[in-house]
């Protein structure tokens, strides 16, 4: 692994580690932001004092927050897979 992907990588376990207790966590992913590899952090909203505290960034990896509202599982009857 590259230097940059275990940064990455750590970053998000490290953040996750931050987040994952919170009642608003929905999710992690890693995707691009302005063509730079970046944390998504997926919350059901920003309306939250823990998230406020997040900056742009988590250990120099850019931090994108996205609200998406509770999130349940699809159930198999909702949709013709």
């Amino acid at each position: 692994m590259e230097s940059s992907e275990l940064a990455l990588q750590h970053a998000a376990e490290s953040l996750l580690a931050h987040v994952d207790r919170f009642p608003w966590f929905v999710g992690l992913g890693v995707g691009q932001v302005n063509d730079e590899d970046a944390l998504i952090l997926y919350v059901t909203s920003q309306a939250h004092r823990e998230i406020a505290s997040l900056t742009q960034e988590w250990e120099g990896i850019p931090l994108a927050i996205v609200p998406t509202g509770k999130v349940r599982p699809a159930e198999e009857t909702e949709y013709a897979w």
